[in-house]
């Protein structure tokens, strides 16, 4: 945690935030204020949590799905200030049996009113996006999961399969989960949703030129890994994982072995 961020938070409690987006920081500022108290005598986090689920509540009973869409901007910082409000409303909106979180996918010519159908997703993935610590980084790729498979049929720049293979990317370190957990992760979402695995297997297949863009950054919270390398033997064990999966779902479905056919390339020789 940092001073400066306890410091934001205490200093404006109590001030008029006209703006949403300065709203949303300030509550993501108490949250890591943590045990800070306010004028009002509760603790920092508290107010966040409080916060939070109150505007997530609110969208979630908007069966127009307008208020999602109102918060597309501070859904970052909300998810920052409290990631486990903000996962629990994610899935469950996910649970019904027309997610509202769906209506954030539009493109342009299916837009509500020209702002929200461009880009209101962008804010939802990029919230979704630095929820990678290990006791987080589950049910944020779950989430991502099954965004995906809302939206098979739909196509878009800014993708949630996207998101999670740059999170789980095995070349370069995108989250501080270790390289367990992110084989964990990838198993999981190949169990809960095989065909939105199979599609992410072969995001992550190993090719040259392989690009992977980093998830937003925290702003308050120190969530980021320390450096980006991953050991060579960790990227070969990762790649391994990959391979071996992806065998146990094309057994499944006998038609896949052709598209490993048209991937599939020999193994790096394993190095420390």
């Amino acid at each position: 945690m940092h001073n400066h961020n306890s410091k934001f938070a205490v200093q404006n409690a109590g001030r008029p935030l006209r703006s949403p987006q300065r709203i949303a920081q300030a509550v993501a500022a108490c949250r890591v204020a943590e045990d800070a108290r306010l004028p009002d005598g509760l603790a920092a986090d508290d107010h966040a949590r409080t916060t939070v689920r109150s505007l997530l509540q609110a969208a979630s009973n908007d069966d127009t799905g307008q208020t999602w869409r109102s918060l597309s901007d501070v859904l970052p910082a909300l998810a920052e200030a409290s990631p486990t409000a903000f996962l629990y409303d994610v899935h469950s909106d996910l649970d019904r049996a027309s997610p509202l979180l769906a209506g954030m996918f539009q493109d342009r010519t299916q837009g509500f009113d020209g702002f929200f159908a461009s880009s209101a997703h962008t804010g939802l993935l990029w919230a979704l996006g630095p929820l990678l610590v290990a006791r987080l980084i589950l049910d944020a790729c779950r989430a991502l999961a099954r965004l995906h498979r809302e939206l098979t049929q739909a196509a878009f720049s800014n993708r949630p399969l996207e998101s999670l293979a740059n999170i789980l990317v095995g070349w370069i370190l995108q989250t501080s989960a270790p390289l367990a957990r992110r084989k964990e992760v990838l198993k999981a979402i190949c169990g809960d949703t095989p065909d939105v695995g199979w599609s992410l297997l072969l995001e992550l297949w190993p090719e040259e030129r392989r690009i992977a863009t980093p998830p937003v950054r925290p702003r308050f919270r120190d969530w980021f890994p320390d450096t980006q390398r991953i050991r060579a033997s960790e990227q070969y064990d990762f790649v391994r994982h990959v391979v071996g999966l992806a065998v146990e779902l094309a057994a499944n479905c006998p038609d896949r072995y052709s598209e490993l056919a048209s991937v599939w390339t020999p193994l790096p020789a394993r190095r420390a």
